[in-house]
């Protein structure tokens, strides 16, 4: 999920990222992002039980930067 007004990008990481080449593309994905001065959030399952509480939050902050809330 991604909002391209603010250059946010969130990346849910399920299992199947644990696999070494799986991990590769992530990292150039993200290295990608990240060269165009996108900001990158991770999240996983552990945050998905909480509700998604530091992802939310950050989202807000950079969203209200933005003036978009």
């Amino acid at each position: 999920m991604g909002w391209e007004q603010v250059k946010l990008v969130i990346q849910y990481e399920g299992a199947h990222h644990f696999d070494a080449t799986q991990q590769a593309s992530d990292g150039q994905r993200d290295h990608a992002f990240r060269r165009d001065e996108w900001t990158v959030l991770h999240t996983n399952a552990v945050d998905q039980r909480q509700g998604f509480p530091l992802i939310r939050r950050r989202a807000r902050f950079e969203l209200g930067q933005a003036g978009l809330l």
